[in-house]
C-alpha cells in the first residue's frame, strides 16, 4: 500500500521550494497569509453558502474576507501588495461576474486518485473539486487577478 498523500498544491510547493514545504508540510509551521488567498477562501466560503444555504454571496464574502484579514493580522500576519479594501473590491467584482445560475449536483468534492494506477500505486494524488455539474462538468474556481489568455488555456488540454 501507499505510505504518501499528495496534493497538486503540495507538489508545486516541493517544486519550487523543498525548504517551504519541509517547513510548512513536515514542521506544519504557520505562515503569512497572503491577502489573496484570504480572498480566494472567502469566494468558495460566498458560493458554498450560497448554493448550500441561499445565503447572498455579497454578505458573506464581506464578513469571510475580514474576519480572515484580522484573524492573520493578529495570529500570522498578512503579506501582499494590494491593502485589504483594494482586494475586497476584486472579490466583489469577481463575485459579480459569476453565472449564479449554475445548478451543482456536488460542491467541495473531495477525491483520491491511486499514482500512477491503482494495481501499483506509489502514492495517493488527492484534492478538492470545487463544483460539479450535471453531466460531469467540473467547475474549478480561480481568483486571479488576471484571466489567463486563450493561448495559455489551450496549453492545458
Amino acid at each position: 500500500m501507499t505510505e504518501g498523500k499528495f496534493s497538486a498544491s503540495r507538489i508545486n510547493t516541493y517544486k519550487t521550494c523543498p525548504k517551504l514545504f519541509y517547513y510548512k508540510y513536515i514542521e506544519r509551521q504557520e505562515e503569512p497569509k497572503h491577502i489573496l488567498t484570504i480572498m480566494g477562501s472567502a469566494l468558495h466560503k460566498s458560493i458554498e453558502n450560497f448554493y448550500l444555504k441561499g445565503i447572498l454571496p455579497q454578505a458573506t464574502f464581506t464578513k469571510e474576507f475580514y474576519n480572515g484579514v484580522v484573524y492573520a493580522e493578529s495570529n500570522l500576519g498578512v503579506v501582499g501588495k494590494d491593502t485589504p479594501a483594494q482586494v475586497a473590491m476584486l472579490g466583489k467584482s469577481i463575485m459579480d461576474a459569476i453565472d449564479w445560475s449554475f445548478k451543482p449536483i456536488e460542491l467541495e468534492k473531495e477525491f483520491e486518485l491511486p499514482f500512477p494506477n491503482k494495481e501499483n500505486p506509489v502514492c495517493i494524488l488527492r484534492g478538492v473539486i470545487d463544483m460539479i455539474l450535471d453531466g460531469g462538468i467540473i467547475i474549478d474556481h480561480k481568483s486571479s487577478k488576471t484571466r489567463p489568455t486563450k493561448k495559455k488555456l489551450s496549453e492545458n488540454y
